[in-house]
């Protein structure tokens, strides 16, 4: 079994560490999360409407085997790594959510009810250890929008009897779910209310989070938009791209009429040396290779040195968020942002880590990005006098990007 010592991100239990943090905030440091990188860390879609009064970025995790729904808010950071798979902490949305592997010992019960139930009695028997009071719920129940029943856990931690000490007191929130090879993925949200009002907003945010946390087959559950594949890039490949969306939405007219002009644009040439900033419209397939989400980004297309890049940007605080809101209303009218912007000027400074070797195929320059595991999205730049235009198709992902990419005049 494991030790009592199961994620307490302000305050670990013995033989951990017993001293809290001393932040009137959530963590903001680096040295507060994981060790490790971003790379397995993708946010496939910001800003989502759940249709329910909640706005969510969705975000992949564990090399795209989950997804979990976080509370929009201009601050999140991500990391991942083997260890802990996912870490993520906001100050504005006063939450932090982790998610980690456990391998199950043989004969163990992981039902869900009574798998939470072992966690709640082992983490509240390490904090009353400690002095922290805690106070339980009975694991509960969540029944999802497709149907389906998931079990949660929920504490509530305070600070010792007669202490005062910073982001106490604090909820917190576990779900598991079953995944590839037996492993267990459990999801942990914390959060840190400042008074009741607070606390009941923040519990259904982390509730919400909990019924979105999903685990992923990608090769059993979805597949590629029908007649779309990077290695056939072609007039019947972009008319499948046109067909599998709503070409009759406002959002997503815009990208019908640009894989049109891409069919008739002519390949970047390979010495350019250049950084654009567009819009670009992602979009993946459902089980069935319909579409599932569309959602639209400010992207950023680098091509220097024999190298190319095609990402999304994000705002570190609201001031950038607006910026880049301002950006994206200019870009739908068919002008490109000024170079002299802050948010150009800090584009063209940054060499993206993931620029990847340049080459010309099927009528495009193109790139291939590498991912893990598998094959990662092939990236298609083409150009006419007014625009450079981006294809992106991601068959491992099941989805596929265009991009809109104004010049100056």
């Amino acid at each position: 079994m494991r030790s009592p010592c199961f994620l307490v991100p302000v305050v670990m239990l013995a033989g951990c560490a017993t001293v809290p943090s001393k932040a009137s905030t959530p963590p903001e440091s680096d040295g507060d999360g994981p060790n490790g990188t971003m790379e397995s860390c993708k946010v496939i879609q910001e800003d989502f409407d759940t249709g329910e009064g909640r706005r969510v970025t969705l975000v992949a995790g564990g090399r795209g085997i989950f997804l979990i729904a976080l509370p929009t808010a201009p601050d999140w950071r991500f990391q991942c790594d083997g260890e802990h798979l996912f870490w993520s902490s906001s100050s504005a949305a006063r939450m932090q959510v982790t998610v980690t592997l456990y391998k199950p010992e043989p004969g163990e019960d992981v039902t869900p009810a009574k798998y939470l139930a072992d966690i709640g009695a082992r983490l509240k028997t390490g904090l009353e250890s400690a002095g922290f009071r805690v106070s339980d719920k009975p694991v509960f129940s969540i029944r999802r929008a497709d149907g389906e029943e998931i079990h949660g856990l929920e504490m509530r931690i305070d600070a010792p009897a007669g202490q005062v000490l910073p982001l106490f007191p604090q909820d917190t929130f576990f779900t598991t779910r079953q995944g590839p090879l037996g492993y267990m993925f459990d999801a942990h949200v914390t959060t840190y209310p400042r008074d009741a009002e607070d606390g009941k907003a923040l519990t259904a945010s982390a509730h919400d989070s909990l019924a979105r946390f999903i685990i992923l087959d990608w090769s059993k559950q979805a597949r590629m938009f029908p007649g779309v594949s990077a290695a056939t890039l072609s007039g019947e490949t972009l008319a499948a791209m046109k067909a599998a969306l709503d070409c009759k939405a406002e959002k997503m007219s815009r990208y019908c009429g640009a894989l049109d002009r891409f069919a008739k644009a002519a390949p970047l040439p390979r010495e350019t040396s250049h950084v654009w900033a567009g819009s670009a419209l992602m979009a993946a397939a459902d089980r069935e290779g319909k579409l599932a989400v569309a959602v639209e980004n400010l992207h950023a297309l680098h091509v220097k040195d024999g190298k190319g890049s095609f990402g999304t940007v994000r705002p570190s605080n609201e001031s950038e968020a607006k910026e880049m809101e301002e950006a994206l209303q200019q870009i739908h009218q068919g002008k490109a942002p000024s170079r002299t912007s802050a948010l150009m000027q800090y584009l063209s400074q940054v060499t993206p880590p993931e620029a990847s070797p340049l080459e010309s195929r099927l009528g495009s320059l193109s790139f291939n990005v590498e991912a893990s595991p598998g094959p990662g999205p092939s990236v298609f730049v083409r150009e006419n006098d007014e625009e450079v235009l981006v294809v992106e198709i991601w068959e491992g992902n099941h989805s596929m990007m265009i991009g809109i990419f104004p010049k100056e005049r």
